[in-house]
């Protein structure tokens, strides 16, 4: 009874969209550039914003807001783990992006995420999961992910851009 009780604990903690449980969860705060150091909860580290490292954090766009990755992205402010973007939030990406190639990571998408580029978001290591509610645009360039996951009332546009996976078998697995 204890076992089945924390498996539906786990699942309620980690089984939705967006979660992220710990310090290295980094929630938006308001809407911004990605780049922005106001745009995310605890705007105590804007003073080292230049020194902050995303490749430990798990970013996560809430409700409501919207988060643009435009212009150049310093080294230091790529190579996040998973995104998690909620139910009623919208990243946007509008210039070459590399997401983290040093693993596998999720691109979560419960809300909107919007491609308008020329050129590539990279996020080969990134599986990106479409849930239900949730509506990928790709309107100019390509989205450029490991595997595809779409639940029932996910929706994926293709509206002149492109999507590549890198999976390319759905018995494929990870070394």
């Amino acid at each position: 009874m204890r076992y089945a009780f924390f498996l539906g604990l786990a699942w309620l903690l980690y089984g939705q969209c967006g979660t992220c449980i710990g310090s290295n969860c980094l929630n938006s705060s308001q809407t911004g550039l990605w780049t922005s150091c106001n745009t995310w909860e605890g705007g105590s580290f804007c003073g080292v914003w230049s020194s902050f490292q995303m490749n430990s954090r798990y970013p996560i766009i809430n409700t409501g807001h919207t988060v643009t990755i435009a212009g150049s992205i310093p080294s230091n402010l790529q190579n996040c783990r998973s995104i998690y973007i909620r139910s009623g939030g919208t990243l946007t990406i509008q210039t070459p992006y590399t997401g983290n190639t040093l693993g596998s990571y999720v691109l979560d998408v419960c809300g909107t995420l919007n491609i308008n580029l020329t050129g590539t978001a990279d996020f080969s290591e990134f599986e990106l999961i479409v849930h239900n509610g949730g509506v990928v645009n790709i309107n100019s360039g390509t989205l450029r992910v490991y595997r595809i996951v779409i639940e029932s009332g996910g929706v994926i546009n293709l509206n002149g851009g492109r999507l590549e996976r890198e999976c390319l078998s759905s018995s494929h697995t990870r070394a």
